[in-house]
């Protein structure tokens, strides 16, 4: 038996209904609800319109297995010649197994520790003072006088001693006889692990391009001078037998099963860091950047008088932020972040990738923007081997070593929350112990270990001279090579 076609009962038929719905009622009804839509759109596009750009740039680039584009540049590239002092901004530098050439390669250390009431007391050990002890180190402004052998040293005008103090000047790279015959520092602690230094002398001759240079102080005596306590300028001992490694290898290379037991060795090996903390190298791109000084912008607007109040983009207000003075100043220096290696997008005319894409990196490859660099010129390869995660050393303003708790720390803590350890199955392969849970920190800039490469023509990254990793030059071209969409952890 056919089934029933349940027709519509006779009071609710087809006309009435069509006279229904075209009622005034219906009508105003429909028009309401469309005003309504319209209007969250416009809210969202005109009152919101970075949260809406941040959302339609969650482009996933590395659907595809170990895909590379060559998408980058060098925008930049710093090295501080004295832990947390002033940059010095490069248009080359050559690359080693520790790192750039010269960076990190003094530090001072002091035995007086600052209490609470503004006093030094003295300590037993010899520690190292850092941006978050004392930010007027970032006021000691170094030079690189290549054609000299001298490493000169001022104090910024914006100090108040600047005008008391002359220049003070070291060998930048003394003889193995020199540096031995200078005092021995031993097992000064740093991150994790200790350094030897020797404690640097003055220049034995003046430059003559200086006048102001003062042969009788020592650079010791002098940084002492203009912090008011006693301090040392320790060069890093290059002939120490402690030979400093790298932290661990949270992010392994993805593609690690590919690599034979000497490249896995030399990614592995003590790296011989100077005075840096953890790694090798720091890198950032202008495109994050980018991304949190909007942030900060948003929300200095949004707490001026009449702005819409909190932080601009429909969280709460940002606590202790000075809006007048962000509102105003607009840029935050990326050397805050204290990066050694700035890259920015190849085309100027857009974005090639969304900022924190650094963080879904597996490789980054540096290409030689010109064969006449060198007969015979090398790509500079890094290993990205683990995020960031930021202190208050970038609370101090680089410039004028002003504190401000706020900025960056309080925006990355609202987006920037992620895990340094990044949990991987390919650790194992490395000998490598698998990372246990720990907190998420606020994280801006990834960490890199330089991998030895070949000369052009000699086949893959790794299988070259050992200990060839190349230069790096200002504009030179930037390929990527993306985590696998499966390992990785980067929130988009």
């Amino acid at each position: 038996m056919p089934a029933k076609i349940p027709f519509l009962p006779a009071s609710s038929s087809l006309q009435e209904k069509l006279i229904e719905a075209s009622s005034p009622q219906r009508i105003r009804a429909q028009l309401l609800v469309f005003l309504l839509i319209l209007g969250v759109g416009l809210v969202r596009h005109y009152i919101y319109p970075h949260t809406a750009r941040a959302r339609s740039n969650r482009t996933v680039h590395h659907g595809h297995a170990h895909q590379e584009e060559t998408i980058a540049q060098v925008h930049s590239i710093l090295i501080y010649p004295i832990k947390s002092c002033a940059a010095v901004q490069l248009d080359a530098a050559q690359l080693g197994q520790n790192g750039l050439d010269l960076d990190r390669r003094w530090m001072v250390v002091t035995r007086h520790k600052r209490k609470a009431d503004g006093s030094y007391e003295e300590q037993h050990k010899w520690a190292k003072v850092a941006l978050r002890e004392d930010p007027r180190l970032t006021l000691v402004v170094p030079t690189v006088d290549e054609a000299n052998n001298l490493l000169r040293l001022r104090i910024s005008d914006h100090a108040s001693a600047a005008s008391q103090l002359g220049n003070i000047e070291t060998p930048l790279r003394p003889s193995q006889h020199q540096l031995s015959s200078w005092k021995l520092l031993e097992k000064v602690d740093m991150w994790g692990d200790y350094a030897d230094g020797r404690i640097a002398e003055s220049a034995s001759r003046p430059s003559p391009l200086d006048s102001s240079a003062s042969p009788t102080m020592t650079p010791s005596e002098w940084l002492s001078t203009f912090l008011g306590y006693p301090v040392l300028l320790l060069h890093f001992d290059l002939h120490s037998d402690v030979r400093r490694a790298a932290f661990p290898i949270y992010r392994p290379p993805t593609d690690i099963d590919a690599w034979s037991t000497s490249e896995k060795e030399q990614l592995l090996q003590p790296q011989g860091l100077a005075f840096a903390d953890e790694y090798p190298l720091l890198v950032s791109t202008v495109e994050s950047l980018k991304a949190v000084q909007e942030q900060i912008q948003d929300a200095a607007r949004a707490s001026l008088p009449g702005g819409a109040g909190g932080d601009g983009r429909g969280g709460r207000a940002i606590g202790g932020l000075n809006a007048e003075l962000w509102e105003a100043k607009g840029k935050l220096d990326m050397i805050r972040f204290r990066p050694n290696i700035v890259l920015c997008s190849l085309s100027d005319d857009a974005e090639a990738y969304p900022a924190f894409s650094e963080d879904s990196w597996d490789r980054i490859t540096i290409l030689a923007s010109s064969a006449d660099h060198d007969s015979t010129p090398t790509q500079t390869a890094l290993a990205i081997v683990a995020r960031c995660q930021r202190c208050l050393l970038t609370a101090v303003d680089p410039t004028t070593a002003e504190r401000d708790a706020s900025v960056p720390l309080k925006f990355l803590s609202r987006t920037r929350m992620r895990y340094k350890k990044t949990p991987n199955p390919l650790g194992s392969q490395l000998g490598a112990v698998l990372p246990g849970k720990e907190r998420k920190g606020p994280c801006f800039g990834v960490y890199a270990i330089p991998i030895p490469s070949p000369r052009a023509g000699d086949g893959a990254p790794g299988k070259g001279e050992r200990g060839q990793y190349g230069e790096i030059r200002r504009g030179d071209a930037v390929r990527v090579r993306w985590r696998p969409a499966t390992l990785d952890d980067e929130e988009r």
